[in-house]
């Protein structure tokens, strides 16, 4: 059997006080922390054994304490953010001095839009550009940088970009492990509150992209793109029964298929399997919030798709 790297994914340590928001970090401060779940470091995280997801400012792990729990990994997958990138290279930085041959992949908008961030940070080995749960796990799992869509490294003094990784599709969504049951593998739900619920909850999408064309919204311009993409109905509400009785109350965005969901949501609920839900989108209780926050408020959506580019190597 093929041995596989001992993976840690990480949101590293932000600011003291500083939000972390959309799984990532805010620029910003409130008077009430509030932070959003890894959704998106979940997936590779539940499908390498022996891995762990590590949201550190939810759970108050220092950069020190980050560094000693990263000498016992051999793969480091870190998740960053623009607000943050000094910081995270500075982290990585300590990491190397402790772990020489520690590899590290740097995920997220940023060196998805700044590639060139390669050439100036010797210490990331590789990025990923676009949606990256199967790039991380094949580069885990042995497989040569170069033959790894969406990956991008340095090679003769410059940077090579692989051709992008075809959009994960229903098929394919319904195939990820549950990001719920890495939650519970690897974080304190309490932790977590958004302050318009009056409890902790649990969040996971139910949907990839987003067609809606706004200019200040980060996502659909980078990681998922815009083609809108769904996981089954089944699928969703095999999560949510996962959830189990502790469930109080459903939010859903406008991104998915609500009648069908609500249907196999019903049906959950009178054999007991998830609790009573109220009725209406926005009930403050204990919450799933899947899909994107913004559409939840009732941004009005597009319906055009636009393919995802599939580029062939290029070098920059």
């Amino acid at each position: 059997m093929t041995s596989v790297m001992k993976t840690l994914l990480l949101n590293p340590p932000s600011f003291e006080k500083f939000d972390g928001g959309a799984s990532s970090r805010w620029p910003a401060t409130r008077e009430i922390e509030s932070y959003w779940y890894p959704v998106w470091l979940s997936y590779p995280a539940g499908m390498l054994p022996g891995s762990r997801l590590l949201d550190a400012s939810p759970h108050s792990v220092s950069p020190e304490q980050t560094v000693e729990i990263a000498r016992t990994y051999d793969f480091v997958v870190l998740f960053t953010s623009t607000v943050g990138f000094s910081n995270d290279i500075a982290l990585v930085r300590m990491m190397k001095n402790a772990k020489p041959d520690l590899k590290v992949a740097f995920v997220g908008p940023h060196v998805q839009v700044k590639p060139e961030s390669l050439l100036s940070s010797p210490e990331i080995d590789f990025i990923v550009s676009g949606e990256f749960d199967h790039a991380v796990v094949e580069f885990a799992e042995g497989k040569p940088i170069s033959q790894i869509h969406g990956a991008g490294y340095r090679q003769n003094g410059g940077i090579r970009l692989n051709p992008s990784r075809p959009q994960l599709q229903t098929e394919d969504l319904d195939k990820l492990p549950f990001a719920t049951e890495i939650y519970k593998r690897d974080l304190i739900i309490e932790n977590y509150n958004v302050p318009f619920l009056l409890h902790p909850y649990v969040s996971f999408y139910t949907s990839r992209g987003c067609p809606a064309l706004c200019t200040f919204c980060l996502w659909p311009q980078t990681l998922s793109g815009h083609a809108w993409r769904v996981r089954s109905s089944e699928n969703v509400a095999s999560e949510v029964r996962q959830v189990g009785p502790n469930l109080l109350s459903a939010q859903f965005a406008e991104k998915m298929d609500q009648l069908s969901a609500c249907h196999v949501l019903i049906q959950a609920q009178l054999a007991g399997e998830v609790g009573d839900l109220p009725a209406g989108r926005n009930a403050l209780a204990p919450a799933v919030v899947p899909g994107n926050a913004g559409a939840a408020r009732g941004r009005p959506q597009e319906t055009e798709q636009q393919p995802q580019d599939r580029g062939l190597p290029r070098t920059v």
